[in-house]
């Protein structure tokens, strides 16, 4: 069976509680911006909504603004999407569901899914990533 390892960086702009604002959102547009100019004719590379996925490196960059979660309540998930309604999140992306899967079957991976829903065991089943969490170079925090 093949493995494919992934780096998933998630590119944080500001850090604390009340980094998920108007500001933070604004500079992920702007970082969106910037890697479609940046990958413009670039066969491996797509740029989507909130995502840099780069085929050669087997890599997706997330773009996404720093949680504003509680330091003493435990996280609910590592990346919340836009329109998540969980509130104890490390960071939130603009990244749309469809479009993560999108750039996954890019750089070769296949999506995971739940381990045994007949059984409701939903925990997910698939290859397995490296997770990173970075800022992003230049600071763009809000």
């Amino acid at each position: 069976m093949r493995r494919t390892a992934v780096c998933v960086a998630w590119l944080v702009a500001g850090c604390g509680p009340g980094a998920d604002t108007d500001a933070s959102v604004d500079w992920v547009a702007e970082a969106q911006r910037a890697a479609l100019d940046r990958h413009a004719g670039d066969a491996d590379t797509l740029v989507l909504r909130g995502i840099v996925a780069d085929r050669k490196l087997g890599q997706l960059d997330l773009l996404a603004t720093a949680g504003a979660a509680e330091p003493e309540l435990p996280l609910e998930v590592l990346v919340a999407g836009a329109d998540s309604a969980v509130d104890r999140y490390l960071a939130k992306s603009t990244a749309r569901t469809e479009d993560l899967l999108t750039a996954l079957r890019f750089i070769g991976m296949t999506p995971g899914h739940p381990r045994e829903p007949e059984r409701l065991l939903y925990w997910p089943k698939g290859e397995r990533v490296i997770a990173t969490v970075a800022r992003y170079p230049g600071g763009g925090g809000a």
